[in-house]
């Protein structure tokens, strides 16, 4: 077997190998049947660091809030219904804090809102409120009041009666100047007491005042025991 010279050029330049000798170099191989020509290794070493991957894996947590919403169901309290006799009298009382508003501001007097219109009630008040206002007389809050209690009453259909006992204290001022406390004069400071059926009219669903009878009347003395 006969030697065969090969001629390998330098692999690489000078600036990333050292120590590479200029020109070619020589390599001689063994003669053989079968040539293979092994490649120089270039004295480079190369490190490749295993790309590292990593994943990162984000776990969406999804919590569920429920909410246990519990209905209470609230019966509401109802109240009985009335009866004719505690509405006439609930009415009748109202009638007469209505009734007596007028004497403390006549020119704003609701006749309707407590008597049947036209009736001997009606009448009599609108009488007695236009005496007052040509008299310049009115009553002052304050100054004195009227007691009332309801002793019976009666319904029969649309008409009923009420009887109550009442004392008034209230006193009466003839007012000169509305604008001048200081210049009212006392017209009336008398006390009364008086037993009164009142004749009441169901009036749209509303009792109101129709006529009244006294039954008794005393004078600077209280008849009802308040």
């Amino acid at each position: 077997m006969s030697a065969r010279t090969i001629a390998i050029g330098c692999l690489a330049s000078a600036s990333f190998v050292a120590g590479c000798a200029s020109g070619d170099a020589t390599l001689t191989l063994p003669e053989s049947s079968s040539t293979t020509a092994t490649a120089a290794t270039d004295p480079r070493t190369f490190t490749e660091s295993p790309t590292t991957t990593t994943r990162t894996t984000t776990t969406t947590s999804t919590t569920t809030s429920t909410t246990n919403s519990t209905t209470t169901t609230v019966t509401p309290v109802t109240s009985p219904p009335m009866s004719a006799n505690d509405q006439i009298r609930a009415d009748f009382l109202s009638d007469r804090t209505t009734r007596l508003q007028c004497s403390y501001t006549p020119l704003n007097c609701d006749f309707a809102s407590f008597s049947v219109p036209g009736s001997p009630v009606d009448v009599s008040t609108r009488a007695k409120i236009a005496e007052r206002i040509a008299d310049n007389l009115r009553a002052v809050p304050g100054h004195g009041d009227v007691l009332v209690r309801v002793d019976d009453s009666t319904v029969a259909d649309t008409t009923g009666t009420v009887t109550a006992c009442t004392y008034d204290t209230v006193v009466i001022y003839d007012i000169a100047d509305p604008a001048n406390p200081a210049d009212d004069i006392i017209f009336d400071d008398s006390t009364t007491s008086l037993l009164v059926r009142w004749d009441m009219r169901l009036v749209k669903g509303r009792w109101l005042m129709f006529a009244s009878t006294e039954l008794k009347g005393m004078d600077g003395v209280d008849l009802c025991g308040f």
